[in-house]
């Protein structure tokens, strides 16, 4: 079964699940996060920010393998899928986004308030210069 989401409502379910608190920036159109220090926003992006997406995967574990023009990440048991036509780097992203955001096993601990797969944004912002 394939689940339609906007790019809205996948970055918001692969925030959820990775335990990153995110908030959508009505005026920028973006999902933004606090700096380290908590007086600053930045822009999360998995699906637009290479360097996003690949925290996101090695944050939840996750083996990313590309074949050709397809890419498969493998995540909890699952595999998800895209074709990565002309540009195989977005395609990457949007499978590993799709991956946290789809994890059927994990959506039932973010229902419950509670996730294992809790992350400090230290570790996620750590590499990103101002």
């Amino acid at each position: 079964m394939t689940v339609k989401m906007t790019d809205r409502e996948l970055l918001e379910r692969a925030a959820a699940f990775a335990g990153i608190r995110m908030q959508w920036d009505g005026w920028a159109n973006a999902p933004m996060i606090a700096t380290p220090d908590g007086f600053d926003t930045i822009t999360w992006n998995p699906l637009a920010s290479d360097g996003d997406a690949l925290r996101l995967a090695v944050n939840l574990h996750m083996k990313v393998c590309i074949y050709g023009v397809e890419v498969h990440v493998d995540y909890r048991g699952q595999s998800y899928y895209e074709h990565g036509g002309s540009d195989l780097s977005a395609a990457t992203r949007r499978a590993i986004t799709r991956a946290a955001a789809l994890d059927t096993q994990q959506s039932q601990y973010v229902l419950l308030g509670y996730n294992p797969n809790i992350v400090s944004l230290d570790e996620i912002v750590k590499d990103v210069q101002p």
